[in-house]
Order: structure tokens, then C-alpha cells, then sequence
């Protein structure tokens, strides 16, 4: 009821807010060339399923879904929108632009974008020395254990012990 048929569906993002994962699927239909639609799905841990709608300005083009101050944050690249999701009334609301971070410590501040097929970059920045480095590589799962950085994806899990050991930022590279 929610998807075409015969198309092909897939999970995009997902993130976990207290006992529920908020996902994002895309839909391609069965052929190429058919146009791809998003869906947006609250599922509880019971199996419960909810839909909401999305933005219309994530339709189309590159987002990032993320967690932040027990908010369900969505952020356009293409469209330059970022939106909050109020949870109660099940709807987005457009907000000021959110900013990049991934995680956070005492000293560092962790970016992460994804370009696409332009590819991915984590930026580890200093707050000590504001000395940024970065890793050409995609970081969107980002965990500390002890002092190393712990970057996962679904095909590996990178160990940081020191972010400086990085290739450092200059005005050609930096966040």
C-alpha cells in the first residue's frame, strides 16, 4: 500500500531516537528510467509501522538524516534545506541550516559529507589548535573506544588512533 508495484525499494538512511528507527527508502520503479520516489518510516521496536511525508525539497538530490538533541534532523544539499522532524505531529518543519557534525568530544569536532559520486570525505578538527584533517573516505558512523576513533561502514571498520596522523587541511582542502 505504501509502494508501487513492482519496484524495487531500498534503505537509504536510518537512524534510532529512544525505542524507534526513523528510515528513509528509496523506490526505483522496475525500470531505470522510471522516476524514483522517497519514503519516510517510523517503525517501533513492537513492529509498529507509521509513514509521514517528506520534505519536498528531499525529493531529489543528496540528503543526510541524523540525530541531534533528541531531534530527527533532515538536511538537503542540493535544495539547501535542513528540517526537523516534530515527532507528536508526525510532519517536517523547515529550521536554520544544520551544520555537519557527526560527533563530538572535548577535542575534536567530527564532519562527515557525502558528494555522491564525487565520493566522501570525515574532517577530524582540533578545538585546541582549530588544525583540521581529513579522510578522503566515507565516516558517517563515527564512535570513540578508549582514545582511538572508530569509523564504520557496512564493508569495514577503520581505526583512528591519532586524527593529526591525517592529511592536514590547507585553503585547498579543508571543511
Amino acid at each position: 500500500e505504501y509502494v508501487q508495484p513492482a519496484s524495487l525499494v531500498s534503505l537509504s538512511h536510518a537512524v534510532k531516537l529512544k525505542d524507534k528507527y526513523y528510515c528513509l527508502f528509496y523506490e526505483n520503479g522496475l525500470y531505470y528510467f522510471s522516476p524514483y520516489r522517497r519514503h519516510f518510516f517510523i517503525l517501533s521496536e513492537d513492529g509498529t509501522v507509521q509513514q509521514a511525508d517528506i520534505p519536498k525539497t528531499a525529493e531529489r538530490g543528496y540528503i543526510d538524516l541524523f540525530v541531534r538533541n533528541d531531534s530527527v534532523l533532515m538536511k538537503s544539499y542540493m535544495n539547501r534545506g535542513t528540517h526537523y522532524f516534530d515527532i507528536p505531529a508526525k510532519r517536517w518543519t523547515e529550521i536554520e541550516d544544520a551544520d555537519d557534525v557527526i560527533y563530538e568530544d572535548a577535542d575534536y569536532t567530527v564532519t562527515y559529507l557525502s558528494f555522491g559520486e564525487w565520493g566522501e570525505t570525515t574532517w577530524f578538527r582540533n578545538k585546541h589548535t582549530g588544525n583540521e584533517y581529513e579522510l578522503y573516505l566515507y565516516g558517517e558512523i563515527v564512535n570513540k573506544v578508549d582514545s582511538a576513533f572508530y569509523i564504520s561502514s557496512a564493508h569495514r571498520i577503520l581505526r583512528i588512533d591519532n586524527p593529526e596522523a591525517l592529511a592536514p587541511c590547507d585553503f585547498h582542502r579543508f571543511y
